[in-house]
């Protein structure tokens, strides 16, 4: 009997983007695979700083995605044939990277990619939904639905090119607590403190706040009504939890959309 190879989804980025990463995963094992996800993308080693790219917390990654490992000894030649793939669309039966691209292919081995298009998850939608409940019953498992009426705001600066690209966004945010949540609380969840003091030192009743990743995605999680930066981070935490009303950018409303029976705010 012919047994299918095992395929490998590459996790890289920060939280948001392993948690697109786990979705292709899901996808995967929902198509009849055997799934494995390796990690060595998002931790320090020789390719990373070849690379230069940042490596950010990962701890929660274990904690909530299954299957994770790590590579004793990832190929040069195979991050070289993923440079030739994203150029020119060579071995695409052997790597799939799946940004751009409306469904995943079943026949590669490795996959990689930061997120999936819109029309992916649109393609995917009730996986989707699946994938999130499963999260959601990992992260804010004791959650109270009924008694929750919180205004969350993601402000993320420092290592986000997407937030400093966009921040009439900000403003737009900004002069919507203004107006319309001038008597609520609210809760400002920021990489960068000194910068969100600063940013919204003329908006009242905020309390600004910088956790661990994890206390960080489930005080957003936990919103009724959540304004999302140009991030996956909260991008996701509005999917996963329990909000309602639901703040988005632009470019994030164009890259990702929002999947969820919900009130959706472009600003």
């Amino acid at each position: 009997m012919h047994t299918k190879p095992t395929k490998y989804v590459w996790l890289m980025g920060g939280f948001g983007n392993v948690l697109f990463q786990g979705f292709a995963a899901y996808v995967l094992r929902e198509q009849g695979n055997s799934v494995e996800m390796i990690d060595n993308l998002t931790r320090k080693s020789l390719i990373t700083k070849i690379l230069g790219w940042s490596i950010h917390d990962n701890k929660i990654n274990s904690l909530l995605l299954d299957g994770i490992k790590t590579k004793k000894t990832p190929s040069i030649i195979l991050f070289s044939l993923v440079f030739m793939n994203k150029l020119f669309g060579f071995f695409s039966n052997y790597i799939c990277i799946f940004e751009k691209k409306k469904d995943i292919n079943n026949k590669s081995i490795h996959h990689f990619g930061y997120f999936q298009s819109v029309y992916f998850l649109l393609k995917n939608k009730q996986n989707f939904k699946s994938y999130c409940l499963i999260l959601r019953n990992k992260i804010i498992p004791n959650v109270n639905l009924e008694n929750n009426n919180s205004v969350v705001i993601h402000y993320r600066w420092g290592d986000s090119d997407w937030a400093k690209e966009n921040v009439s966004y900000y403003k737009s945010v900004r002069e919507c607590l203004q107006k319309e949540y001038q008597n609520y609380e609210k809760l400002v969840i920021t990489d960068d403190i000194k910068a969100a003091k600063s940013f919204f030192s003329n908006v009242t009743d905020v309390k600004i706040e910088k956790n661990s990743v994890l206390q960080d995605f489930q005080k957003l999680c936990s919103s009724s009504i959540i304004f999302t930066s140009p991030s996956t981070f909260s991008w996701w935490a509005s999917h996963i939890g329990i909000s309602n009303l639901i703040y988005v950018s632009s470019i994030i409303n164009d890259k990702l959309g929002v999947h969820k029976d919900c009130i959706k705010v472009v600003l």
